[in-house]
């Protein structure tokens, strides 16, 4: 993300105090942090951390060494691992409350130092006392920055190198055709996620919605991709050149969401995402250089804000007028539904952290709501991940009995599979089994025969080639659900058999596992542009280098910002939409093919 012209003009940054100081290590990069406490409220916090733990571990203690003992040496054993335990017992919470105790002092002897600095206005970074400006905290975005960021990348990267060149498994890849590591820009011998990277950076770069006119060239990125990502259709092209692989989705659903909100248009407001950010670098980020990269895009948020603001804070310009030029400003930013739910979450961070600073009754209450909202958010990001998990493992399940029931050459009694003229189509919670018969008689048996536990119907081929659902067992909807798959089965296919059954139900729940992950991609991206903007927001108004006058007209002028971009998604024409059916329909592109509607994870049976 590259820095604003006079943003490397602005401060020294650091608290830095001469030159030889400087060059004693680094200046922007936090390498490390003091750990001590800043108060006795923070050194408290630190006491109990350590007095739980050494309990819990001494009590872990007095449970386990008895038993280990035994194991080892029996009844003797038992008797001299009890007195370990007992020993580890009273030991362990004696050290953590030492440490307890030795953190409480700390922060005992410090407080009055944090008394005096927060009367002072000061606030605290992690190591000391500082009193904010964002004048010298701009110059994170300097060029000097910038260098000392280059230096440590490069340092990582030689470490690397040698430790590259050092191992006996680096060697170079054969391939009976490169072309598609071409298209993407990268050797046959990349990595998986080389290889998600370097479609990303192609992707956006040739996509047609940015860059109308390289429709062929997205194509055949996409392509390179399709089959590249799949580690069986790779190694099929590796070996043969064929280039037959990776039926389904062009793109991995979240290096697709990546690209689409790493969209230029929100840089201004929201940044570079973390998630995109990511992707994008063809080495791996270490904590370091992720802290100094996310410092610097808050420290930019906070200097593109006081410019959008400052016609308001600085030049006096009227509301209306004020309005008027940010609703024109912004205006391309709700033209998709996402960037409309987007420019709503924008909204939400700037009126909450501007009626939070001016205070009053409003403000209170906005800070317990906003806290619950930030608890809610953690809890949906960790949901999004339960159900990626799940939803992951069943299209696995649905991909091996698509294998499976394609490789099959005969019905369940033993005739060829032509012949076959019944099939029991069943779902077992989630997990669905269809199997072809060519006696009607032996498949209504066995569907008597079936479990309980899950719903099943049973279909007949008429004289006329059609399928007719004759015996049904489960709820309603359940049943609803197996009809509908199998309908989108005969408009996919134009056939129903176990395969083509099977090969439907996996493109569903692949589909399934790809909306849940571009979900959990939008919730970790909520969260990430709410933290961020919270962050960059703040600045604005813990900024010590101007009086309290500008921090409460910037704050002013960003609840008209808030209001202006409420309004605008409000009049989008994408309101009625749910983020939930914008991600369904992102994820339905992924398939070209007739897809039904997945069925209840949790049906329940009824009686036949």
């Amino acid at each position: 993300m590259s820095a604003m012209s006079a943003s490397s003009s602005g401060g020294t940054g650091g608290g830095g105090s001469g030159g030889a100081e400087e060059s004693s290590g680094p200046k922007y990069l936090r390498v490390s942090l003091g750990s001590g406490p800043k108060h006795m409220g923070a050194g408290l916090g630190q006491a109990v951390t350590s007095v739980v733990g050494g309990v819990a571990a001494g009590a872990a203690s007095l449970v386990a060494a008895p038993v280990l003992g035994a194991k080892e040496g029996g009844a003797k054993g038992f008797a001299m691992g009890l007195g370990v335990g007992i020993v580890s017992a009273v030991a362990l919470p004696v050290v953590g409350a030492v440490s307890g105790v030795g953190s409480l002092v700390r922060g005992v002897a410090a407080t009055p130092e944090a008394m005096k600095a927060t009367s002072e206005g000061k606030e605290w970074d992690g190591e000391k006392w500082i009193l904010y400006t964002l004048a010298e905290d701009r110059s994170i975005l300097s060029d000097a920055a910038s260098a000392e960021l280059a230096a440590y990348v490069e340092k990582l990267a030689s470490q690397e190198k040698e430790t590259d060149e050092g191992s006996s498994e680096t060697e170079k890849k054969e391939v009976k055709d490169a072309t598609l590591y071409e298209e993407l820009g990268v050797s046959p011998s990349a990595s998986e996620a080389e290889i998600k990277k370097a479609y990303y950076k192609q992707a956006l770069k040739y996509h047609p919605d940015k860059h109308p006119g390289h429709e062929a060239k997205f194509q055949a990125i996409s392509r390179a991709y399709e089959v590249l990502s799949d580690p069986r259709s790779r190694e099929r092209y590796d070996n043969t050149g064929e280039q037959d692989g990776g039926e389904g989705a062009s793109a991995d659903p979240a290096t697709f969401f990546a690209m689409v909100f790493g969209s230029e248009q929100f840089e201004t407001y929201v940044g570079e995402l973390q998630m995109a950010t990511m992707m994008k670098e063809e080495r791996d980020v270490d904590d370091v250089e992720a802290d100094f990269l996310q410092r610097r895009r808050s420290v930019q948020l906070a200097v593109n804000l006081i410019d959008i603001l400052a016609p308001f804070v600085v030049d006096g310009m009227p509301k209306p007028k004020f309005s008027a030029k940010l609703k024109a400003d912004t205006a391309d930013l709700v033209s998709t539904p996402f960037g409309t739910a987007l420019v709503r979450v924008i909204a939400y961070v700037y009126g909450t952290v501007a009626s939070r600073f001016l205070g009053g009754a409003s403000g209170a209450a906005l800070s317990v709501s906003d806290a619950a909202h930030r608890a809610g958010k953690r809890l949906e990001i960790a949901q999004g991940a339960a159900r990626v998990l799940s939803r992951s493992s069943k299209a696995k399940r649905a991909a091996t009995k698509s294998e499976k029931a394609t490789a099959a050459e005969a019905t369940a009694d033993g005739k060829p599979l032509e012949e076959a003229t019944a099939l029991i189509v069943s779902d077992k919670h989630g997990d669905w089994q269809c199997v072809s018969y060519a006696s009607t008689e032996v498949a209504a048996a066995a569907f008597k025969k079936l479990p309980y536990t899950y719903a099943s119907v049973l279909y007949v081929k008429r004289d006329d080639g059609t399928w007719q659902p004759v015996k049904s067992y489960g709820t309603n909807f359940a049943t609803d659900a197996i009809k509908t798959q199998v309908a989108a089965t005969l408009e996919a296919a134009g056939e129903l058999s176990t395969a083509s059954v099977a090969q439907t139900v996996a493109r569903s729940r692949e589909v399934e596992m790809m909306g849940s992950v571009i979900e959990a991609a939008w919730r970790v991206t909520v969260v990430d542009v709410e933290n961020t903007l919270r962050d960059a927001t703040s600045k604005l108004f813990r900024d010590k280098g101007v009086d309290d006058k500008t921090r409460k007209l910037r704050a002013k002028a960003l609840k008209i910002f808030a209001e202006v971009l409420n309004e605008a998604a409000l009049n989008s024409g994408h309101g009625d939409k749910l983020v939930s059916d914008l991600i369904a329909e992102q994820a339905s592109a992924f398939q070209e093919a007739p897809v039904a509607t997945p069925p209840s994870e949790n049906s329940t049976t009824q009686s036949p």
